[in-house]
């Protein structure tokens, strides 16, 4: 009986040993006849007439059947004809796999998504031989499918890259099946459903920490997954001032895409006292800018004192002069702000002073 050497999709190799002296008084074989069926009734020779060899390849053009049923026999053929045959060798086609696991998101990028599964299991393969490649599909509806790995390589994980990103908040899908030489398996891994990173949704509450004559401080809370609904974390918050209440032209500040919750105006020049300052920020991630901004945080710069009182004589020496004066409050500032020191001036003709 034939022995087993390989089995693929397209041949199958088949070897045995020389008959012996235990030939039963017959003479030697001068060639080797093998035979097949696919139904161990119907015998076809495939090498009738020789040469004498001991292994044979039986190649087909067509691909046989998943799990076909392949039966091999010999006869052993001398100068007076062929022997009776051996017994029948059964030898089971490649099977494609019959099963296919869950998919796994492991990474969502507003560019790339990469998934992953896990590789066949017997129980999974039910018979089936094992993958070489799995096929990974994708649809952005679940109605037209795109292959995205034709042929290979054999992996357990892909990454699904595009150029620009995917929208924010689409659902992308994905479904993988295996390969085998025998063809395509019989059946998909369950769809996965993939939500695309999508931008920011609320927006953080600005308020004021400090403001000095040439700078301004400004801090802001950081979203959380309340004021977010579910959206992606910012990586990073754009601060933007004008001058005008009405003023369509907002500048931004912190252009250098570092993720803080503070920022400080610094003027090269004291802010001019009759305009007001506005600011703003929103969020951003990799998707994108927020589409709702902060509210606007007004803030007044410093102005100097308006008013003064006279100074009191208290008393007086040949070599000094000792006086007073009360410290300034609101009433009397009329909406500047707070004294840091006070410059005491004199002058003995009321024309020329000195500090």
């Amino acid at each position: 009986m034939p022995t087993l050497v390989d089995v693929s999709p397209l041949s199958v190799t088949l070897n045995w040993t020389e008959l012996t002296d235990a030939r039963n008084g017959g003479d030697y074989p001068i060639f080797y006849q093998v035979e097949w069926s696919l139904n161990n009734s119907t015998w076809t020779a495939l090498n009738a007439g020789g040469p004498l060899v001991f292994t044979y390849t039986h190649t087909v053009t067509t691909p046989f059947a998943s799990g076909a049923s392949i039966y091999y026999r010999l006869k052993a053929a001398n100068n007076v004809g062929l022997g009776a045959p051996s017994s029948a060798l059964l030898v089971v086609g490649d099977k494609v796999p019959q099963g296919m696991t869950a998919l796994q998101i492991t990474t969502v990028n507003p560019k790339d998504i990469t998934i992953s599964w896990s590789a066949l299991d017997n129980q999974t393969l039910n018979g089936g031989d094992l993958p070489i490649f799995y096929s990974v599909e994708w649809s952005p509806d679940q109605v037209t499918w795109t292959e995205l790995n034709t042929n290979g390589p054999l992996s357990l994980t892909y990454t699904h890259a595009v150029a620009a990103p995917f929208a924010g908040g689409s659902t992308q899908y994905y479904r993988v099946k295996p390969k085998n030489n025998a063809g395509l398996g019989i059946a998909y891994s369950p769809v996965l459903p993939v939500l695309c990173d999508n931008i920011p949704s609320g927006a953080p509450t600005l308020t004021l920490v400090e403001v000095n004559p040439k700078n301004v401080t400004v801090a802001w809370t950081e979203l959380a997954d309340v004021t977010l609904n579910g959206r992606d974390l910012p990586t990073f918050y754009s601060l933007e001032f004008t001058t005008s209440a009405a003023s369509t032209n907002w500048t931004a500040l912190n252009t250098d895409g570092l993720l803080a919750f503070e920022y400080t105006h610094t003027s090269l020049t004291v802010f001019n006292s009759s305009f007001t300052l506005m600011f703003r920020v929103r969020a951003q991630n990799g998707v994108g800018f927020s589409n709702v901004y902060s509210q606007v945080l007004v803030v007044t710069p410093d102005t100097k004192p308006v008013a003064m009182t006279a100074p009191t004589l208290i008393s007086v020496t040949k070599t000094s002069i000792f006086v007073k004066w009360e410290a300034l409050t609101d009433p009397t500032m009329n909406g500047g702000d707070l004294p840091f020191f006070y410059s005491l001036e004199y002058s003995p003709n009321s024309i020329n002073w000195s500090v």
